[in-house]
């Protein structure tokens, strides 16, 4: 930022109402398109997969991922693609 050649940085938080901690702050956000490919291909091979074995086999595979990480991939995948089966019975 150029201000902070010229001001303090707790001038500069001050005037925009802003913690310094937001200021210093440094997102450490990373490109998953790689491990959503990976996930995406996983669980159309396994569909019936849950988390659980999807991540031991994202695991097995060289990823590093949690359940947490691996959780949210999940779901939002999951819920694109889930399909109701229709009924054997039927009604009159």
């Amino acid at each position: 930022m150029m201000l902070q050649q010229d001001y303090p940085v707790t001038e500069i938080c001050e005037v925009l109402d802003l913690p310094r901690s937001t200021f210093y702050h440094q997102s450490t956000a990373q490109d998953d398109t790689a491990l959503r490919q990976t996930l995406g291909e996983l669980s159309g091979e396994y569909p019936t997969y849950g988390y659980r074995r999807l991540t031991a086999r994202l695991q097995h595979a060289g990823w590093t991922v949690n359940r947490d990480t691996e959780d949210a991939e999940i779901l939002e995948g999951k819920s694109k693609r889930k399909t109701l089966c229709p009924t054997l019975t039927t009604k009159p």
